[in-house]
């Protein structure tokens, strides 16, 4: 940057290159300030600027409507005082706003290591500032597009007044998020009246990632129309009534589970599953329990086992268009067939991980034979047998499976990895057979530790030059 401005080519820039050249070095400086650990804010220095560069930043509101403030890191100071707001919401004149607000109160524990560090950090905080930054923000609230907020709210009213906050009109939001810090060991027993409702007044919202300390109080209208949800949480399992908030969104395309922190444990099981007329008479059968219809939605991810919610409201899900789901790492205890058999019928592409290999207790080939319309599998840290490969290469078995993925698995027995190998090359075999009559082209993706003898990995190469449809990684 030092050399280019010296020697003055930036004057000859387009104006919109120069805003894109401000907006990327603004934005590098505020991703260093939240990512380092230094006392610092760091910060991109250019020798000189040009008058064109200057006047092209200034006069351009686009390039000062990005507001990150952090009022938790002391470091963050000079980017988080009045008149530094001010100037961003002057200059950006009347373009839609993206904010990220960081306002919670950093933990005060002189006691641990590093305790005088602590203390520092925790008498810096000035609540007063963070309270400010808000108020003007609100004020500015008809002009949000996206806005996500870090906050620290430890009991119920100031948890309801939070979302109370945001019932001022919002016309022009789309994206919403409000995330819980130092929350651990507060429980919402006691708190049972939902009367807050979420955003009523931003008509236009579509995507929405709500902690779940906040689900005992709130109440989604019908005004919002979203299609991606996230509910994340805590150390604790989802509280609330999941299943109104589903049945609030018709329009949901896609799921996020996340309950962010949580100990490995637990097991995926599967046992026999119904029939498929079992499968869809339970569809159909209401009288012990309420439909929940999202005929859109066809994406989940549910992360650090967080799937009892979606277990415990397994008879009242429809989720006919449902094609992907990915599960990392698998935390589930108990068994999970009869929500995986009721509403993933249609399941296209899942994305599994185990924690530990002692949790399988499934192989890869039940996995697909559960599923028949299984098109894509990626199963992480498993323990894959010959027997995997010999029954996908089955006609009935893995018919429509275009792409296997196994990355960090384990061939087995250990010692023995060529019977496995020669097995995973009889089912590259099979799949250039069914090519060109029934099947899109195959991908196989092989450990990159696997150990493949040299005849098997020459054998291999060749039939990779008889065709270029049948791809593998090893």
């Amino acid at each position: 940057m030092e050399e280019v401005a010296s020697q003055g080519r930036f004057n000859d820039l387009p104006e919109d290159l120069l805003i894109k050249v401000f907006q990327h070095l603004a934005g590098e400086s505020a991703t260093r300030c939240r990512r380092s650990s230094g006392p610092m804010l760091s910060i991109v220095v250019v020798a000189q600027v040009s008058h064109s560069w200057r006047a092209a930043a200034l006069g351009a509101p686009r390039a000062w409507s990005h507001i990150d403030l952090n009022f938790s890191d002391v470091s963050a100071l000079p980017r988080r005082s009045l008149a530094y707001l001010d100037a961003l919401l002057e200059r950006s004149k009347a373009v839609p706003l993206h904010i990220r607000l960081y306002n919670y109160c950093p933990k005060h524990d002189p006691g641990r290591p590093g305790g005088n560090q602590a203390s520092h950090y925790f008498r810096s905080y000035d609540w007063g500032a963070c309270e400010r930054a808000f108020h003007a923000l609100l004020r500015h609230a008809h002009r949000w597009k996206t806005f996500a907020l870090s906050c620290e709210a430890s009991s119920h009213e100031a948890r309801r007044a939070l979302l109370r906050r945001f019932h001022v009109p919002m016309p022009q939001l789309q994206e919403f998020a409000v995330h819980l810090q130092n929350s651990d060991g507060f429980h919402t027993r006691g708190a049972t009246a939902k009367d807050t409702p979420l955003l009523p007044s931003a008509p236009s919202v579509h995507t929405v990632d709500i902690d779940q300390g906040f689900l005992r109080y709130v109440v989604f209208p019908r005004s919002i129309q979203l299609s991606s949800l996230t509910l994340g949480g805590y150390r604790s399992k989802f509280v609330g009534d999941i299943s109104a908030i589903l049945a609030a969104c018709p329009n949901l395309q896609r799921l996020r589970l996340d309950n962010k922190h949580s100990s490995f444990g637990g097991v995926l099981t599967f046992r026999d599953g119904p029939t498929v007329e079992t499968i869809n008479s339970r569809r159909i059968d209401t009288r012990n329990s309420r439909r929940i219809e999202l005929p859109a939605l066809t994406d989940i991810q549910v992360l650090n086992g967080a799937s009892d919610a979606l277990v415990a409201i397994n008879g009242e899900l429809v989720l006919h268009s449902l094609r992907s789901i990915t599960v990392r790492p698998i935390l589930w205890h108990g068994d999970t067939s009869a929500f995986l058999t009721t509403v993933c019928l249609q399941l296209c592409y899942l994305n599994v991980q185990l924690a530990h290999r002692r949790q399988q207790t499934l192989s890869i080939s039940d996995i697909v034979r559960q599923f028949p319309y299984m098109e894509e599998l990626i199963a992480e840290n498993w323990t894959v047998e010959a027997t995997d490969f010999g029954e996908l290469a089955q006609r009935d078995v893995g018919r429509n499976l275009t792409r296997l993925s196994l990355p960090e698995c384990a061939f087995s027995p250990q010692g023995d990895e060529e019977v496995v190998a020669a097995a995973a090359l009889r089912l590259v075999r099979y799949k250039m057979n069914q090519q060109g009559r029934e099947t899109a082209p195959f991908i196989l993706e092989l450990p990159h530790h696997a150990t493949i003898p040299e005849r098997l990995h020459t054998e291999l190469e060749h039939l990779r030059g008889v065709t270029n449809d049948t791809q593998w990684d090893m």
